[in-house]
């Protein structure tokens, strides 16, 4: 994970780029947002469906997100969003990991549930008679 010093910024007069990196943090803003609604409902419902990623735009469709290149350095007036933005998906992240683990000691639960007998093999052993 970035720390929140480690993003680099020059005056804007300077980027000469501010409304391409503006438009940058809006959609990574926008998908989120998507992906902590997606996280927070699912967990909420408590459903075991598959998600629905279909209104989704950009990186659902990929799968992965690439860096933009050739936008040169973040103009310094959108460092503090660019930081908010880091801090907000460095929370979703958090979040996701404790889902993870606790789907997963559900699964290992799940997992430790004996097997279903079959109709003729007796369940329990009568010893008195």
């Amino acid at each position: 994970m970035l720390s929140s010093h480690a993003i680099p910024a020059l005056p804007s007069e300077e980027s000469g780029n501010h409304a391409a990196w503006a438009d940058v943090l809006a959609r990574m803003e926008a998908e989120l947002k998507a992906s902590g609604r997606l996280a927070a409902s699912s967990l909420e419902s408590g459903t075991a469906s598959e998600p629905n990623f279909s209104a989704q735009e950009s990186f659902w469709d990929s799968g992965q997100w690439t860096a933009p290149h050739n936008l040169g350095p973040i103009p310094s007036a959108l460092v503090e969003r660019a930081r908010g933005l880091l801090a907000a998906q460095q929370q979703v992240v958090a979040h996701l990991e404790d889902a993870q683990g606790r789907t997963l000691r559900h699964l290992a639960a799940i997992a430790a549930v004996p097997e279903v007998r079959r109709a003729g093999q007796s369940v329990f052993l009568d010893v008195t008679g």
